[in-house]
């Protein structure tokens, strides 16, 4: 294996099972008992943030900033 000393663009991959993902809908209905993996982001709550009642995403605001840790 030559190597080239940065990150190249593209790069070969041997030896990985490929994974198929499923086709995430342009729509969110809200009818689950939780939010798809989708919703997931940085700094995530660790208290519940938010509420799903009949069809509708209910979010409980925080103070927070982006700048703060």
């Amino acid at each position: 294996m030559q190597t080239v000393g940065r990150v190249l663009a593209t790069e070969k991959a041997t030896g990985l099972t490929p994974v198929v993902f499923k086709k995430e809908p342009v729509r969110d209905e809200f009818d689950e008992d939780s939010l798809r993996f989708c919703w997931n982001f940085l700094r995530t709550p660790f208290e519940k943030w938010y509420q799903l009642e009949n069809g509708k995403l209910i979010i409980n605001v925080r103070p927070n900033s982006v700048s703060e840790d």
